[in-house]
């Protein structure tokens, strides 16, 4: 596992695709419109319940996992998704593609 420092706009979806996995621990967020970005260069996410886009973007086993934004909590869910392997991993990070395509109409 590697934590980037803060990059640039454009150069954010070289780092999505890179990622593979993708995590936004808000507490509140309107929207969280960077899990959009990122569901669309294929990564499987972490998403807290407290990110306005949590339930009409993330699926629990799907596309990734929901989860309370508590230090626990995200702990507990990082390790349950940790168990994936690569292929169920892509399998995931294919759904979010497909949501966002999906919702957005975009083919």
């Amino acid at each position: 596992m590697r934590i980037f420092p803060f990059a640039q706009y454009s150069e954010l979806p070289l780092f999505y695709a890179y990622a593979g996995i993708f995590i936004l621990a808000s507490k509140t967020d309107q929207w969280g419109l960077v899990v959009n970005e990122a569901m669309a260069s294929r990564a499987s996410g972490l998403v807290s319940e407290g990110c306005g886009c949590a339930d009409d973007l993330v699926y629990n086993k799907i596309n990734g996992f929901k989860f309370i934004p508590e230090k626990h909590e995200i702990i507990k869910t990082l390790k349950e998704l940790l168990n994936y392997n690569e292929d169920e991993l892509s399998l995931m990070g294919n759904k979010s593609k497909e949501i966002i395509r999906q919702l957005l109409w975009f083919k």
